[in-house]
């Protein structure tokens, strides 16, 4: 007796597991993407007396960089992610039965 509509094939194991393997990897890279930079921004500024003595309208530069310019990353990386995960879903999924965009 063969698969039913509501049994998992094999070939439906295999792409739900490439699926998750692809979103484990967008995840990851957004995750080091954001990581790298914030992480090191702290330890730039403490290593290197310089930069935080430099201002900028008599304001420390150290406040910007800590308190600012991390948003724009994180919105940018967060809106790739989401893009990534969007085409995942839709290469993944465009092939299953009784779904959206798979055959009926």
């Amino acid at each position: 007796m063969g698969a039913t509509d509501t049994e998992p094939s094999a070939r439906d194991d295999a792409r739900l597991r490439a699926l998750v393997r692809a979103q484990l990897r967008a995840a990851l890279t957004a995750v080091a993407a954001l990581a790298v930079p914030l992480g090191t921004l702290p330890l730039l500024l403490d290593r290197v007396p310089a930069v935080s003595r430099t201002r900028i309208g008599g304001v420390s530069v150290t406040w910007p960089l800590l308190g600012v310019a991390g948003y724009p990353l994180m919105y940018l990386i967060g809106r790739w992610y989401v893009t990534r995960a969007e085409a995942n879903e839709a290469r993944y999924h465009g092939g299953c039965p009784g779904q959206e965009g798979g055959p009926r």
